[in-house]
């Protein structure tokens, strides 16, 4: 908790739970804007692609970059509506003064921007943007118990003992790349517990190394340079 009386792990829960109702939200107006006539005037064409542009831009701010997967679908019907949008606009009688000129004009200025927007490379994050989402993906990782880090943490003195010998235990040449799994103490009691693994398996007593979820790499490095 900060001076102030705030809890930063709160807030960021907080954040994630609100920018979770903005998308869904945002994914509700880029469906909305289906219904929407087409333009019937090159102003109305400029307004139209403009709209398009901020819906797509609200979709991609209000989603972390690792999972824009998720939206493909909501950018995929603004494409869509886009295309419509400049069919219709096409077709419309060519400008017969300069005020429809500069009209058409900025529409077709408005369309680059936006064919820009939905079909280029998405820009690069920030550093600010890359450290929120470093933050918010930590913050969704399960919690390790202190049973299971201490466990894994002698596991990486036993490797760097190993490392320092030459040689495993069972007599086979040390080798740095060979992988290292360990057993996932917390994922085996749960589903002792529960009766079932994560993947809705039944959990056998008698064999409770069958499922995959047993095992995992650690999530302490068994690096070298690391402390014990």
């Amino acid at each position: 908790m900060d001076d102030h009386g705030f809890d930063p792990d709160d807030d960021a829960r907080a954040l994630r739970q609100r920018r979770a109702e903005l998308r869904a939200f945002a994914s509700e107006i880029a469906e909305a804007i289906e219904g929407i006539d087409l333009p019937e005037t090159y102003l109305d064409g400029e307004r139209a692609v403009r709209m398009i542009r901020v819906a797509d831009v609200v979709l991609m701010r209000v989603t972390r970059p690792d999972q824009r997967e998720t939206i493909r679908p909501a950018r995929q019907r603004l494409r869509d509506q886009a295309d419509l949008i400049v069919q219709a606009v096409r077709a419309l009688p060519k400008p017969t003064d300069f005020l429809e000129g500069e009209r058409a004009g900025r529409f077709i200025l408005a369309t680059e921007r936006l064919w820009t927007q939905l079909y280029a490379p998405p820009k690069p994050l920030t550093a600010a943007q890359f450290d929120e989402l470093e933050r918010e993906i930590e913050a969704d990782k399960p919690q390790d118990s202190y049973g299971q880090q201490l466990y894994e943490k002698l596991l990486a003195m036993k490797y760097k003992r190993d490392a320092f010998k030459g040689y495993f235990d069972d007599g086979t040449p040390f080798d740095p790349n060979r992988p290292q799994i360990v057993e996932d103490g917390d994922a085996m009691d749960k589903a002792e517990v529960t009766g079932f693994w994560p993947d809705g398996a039944p959990y056998d007593p008698d064999r409770p190394y069958d499922n995959p979820a047993a095992k995992r790499p650690p999530r302490i490095p068994f690096t070298l340079g690391a402390g014990p």
